[in-house]
């Protein structure tokens, strides 16, 4: 009886064989998984299909922001008044807390405001049918986004006070993506979201710097609305609404394709 099988390979299966032979995506991509080019042009191209409901979604963020912000803008004015007239060398740990504290309070409601607009963005990339009143409902994760934002805009606020702002800089960097896991449900608490954020750009914070300049100059263009009217230092009401409706546009394709980032990454960390 001969020792050699008779028996025929099995054919290999079709998809199979194209899996294998096809790059992964830190293959294709050189380890980052998505290119500048492509994150850009799914924000761009994810935007404008739902130009009204992501537009309309930012607008409140940064209304909000813009209007709570007045006493953080005043005190810090009145501060550097200080400093400069020389009625103070340097401005202490009390004032800085309060500058923080400030900042928290403009932050935080905006923070709130923002958590449809992320989940909406996260819907386009996905390619399902937004469900505008749904993250508007949910007031566990609105309550998760409080929390959240609170310990990320603390850090970005006291990076900003300190260390040249260097600080602010890193925090970016480590949570860019802590509302993208929140408004996808897989978990909700806000500072697991924040833990997961680090393990998503681990290894990717030199491209998502880069990335992140980008868009940063991107959304100058869209905040030069705030200079129509220009008049000793403070914009016109036309130019106030020029800029948020400029912005509210950048940095919803800026949310198209952070989200498609995060996709990426997630594709990347669980694989």
């Amino acid at each position: 009886m001969s020792g050699k099988s008779s028996g025929k390979k099995k054919p290999q299966d079709g998809n199979a064989k194209k899996k294998a032979n096809s790059p992964t995506p830190k293959q294709a991509k050189g380890g980052f998984g998505i290119g500048i080019g492509e994150v850009f042009l799914t924000g761009v191209r994810g935007y404008f299909p739902n130009a009204v409901i992501m537009t309309l979604a930012g607008i409140p963020v940064l209304a909000i922001f813009g209007l709570l912000s007045r006493p953080w803008t005043n005190f810090q004015s009145d501060l550097q008044g200080q400093v400069d007239s020389g009625a103070i060398d340097s401005i202490g740990v009390l004032d800085s807390l309060i500058w923080v504290g400030l900042l928290l309070v403009a932050a935080i409601p905006a923070g709130i405001v923002a958590a449809p607009w992320f989940k909406y963005a996260l819907d386009i990339v996905d390619e399902k049918e937004i469900n505008v009143m749904a993250p508007l409902i949910d007031f566990p994760k609105l309550l998760h986004h409080a929390l959240a934002t609170f310990w990320i805009w603390a850090g970005i606020g006291f990076g900003l006070r300190y260390l040249r702002g260097l600080p602010s800089i890193l925090v970016v960097l480590l949570y860019a993506f802590y509302a993208y896991v929140i408004a996808d449900g897989r978990e909700i608490n806000g500072l697991k979201a924040l833990g997961t954020s680090i393990r998503l750009g681990q290894g990717k914070r030199l491209g998502l710097f880069a990335i992140a300049g980008l868009f940063f100059v991107f959304n100058l263009f869209g905040a030069l609305g705030f200079g129509v009217g220009l008049e000793d230092g403070s914009p016109s009401l036309l130019g106030i609404a020029l800029g948020i409706l400029g912005l509210s546009v950048t940095g919803s394709m800026t949310l198209i394709s952070g989200a498609s980032i995060f996709r990426v990454l997630g594709r990347n960390l669980n694989a």
